[in-house]
């Protein structure tokens, strides 16, 4: 791979990365609140009303270290989730701007991707299609 078909960053279309990947964290961290709340209210309980008293701070303080050890996961979650986007986000943000161009323009070419992009495939038949159209133009 060359320097040219590097990206320099990985949120490329800002609103499409945003989207998914809020779709995938905001279940996950409700479920979490879920979770952690129903353990609290479990072990209270399930504990006489003394111990609970008497250990509700080591409770609280293990829920809380738990829940950030799952927000840290999260957020690492949140960022692979970006960096697959970037396969699918960049390409199709400069291929709509190559789209516009050529209509502008009238100036038709193949598209091109790096044979990692998840649209690779998709971007290939477009190309086929395109050929024709710029054989018969």
């Amino acid at each position: 791979m060359t320097a040219k078909d590097r990206r320099k960053k990985f949120r490329i279309v800002h609103k499409l990365q945003l989207k998914y990947t809020l779709s995938l964290l905001v279940p996950f961290f409700i479920i979490l609140i879920i979770v952690e709340l129903q353990m609290f209210y479990i072990i209270k309980w399930l504990l006489p009303a003394r111990e609970f008293v008497e250990t509700q701070n080591i409770i609280v303080s293990s829920i809380v270290l738990t829940m950030l050890e799952v927000l840290i996961l999260l957020i690492l979650a949140g960022m692979i989730n970006i960096i697959y986007l970037h396969r699918i986000a960049g390409p199709i943000n400069r291929i709509i701007k190559e789209l516009n161009e050529m209509e502008k323009t009238g100036n038709y070419h193949l598209l091109s991707v790096r044979k990692d992009d998840e649209i690779q495939p998709m971007i290939t038949e477009f190309n086929k299609i395109l050929a024709k159209f710029i054989q018969q133009k």
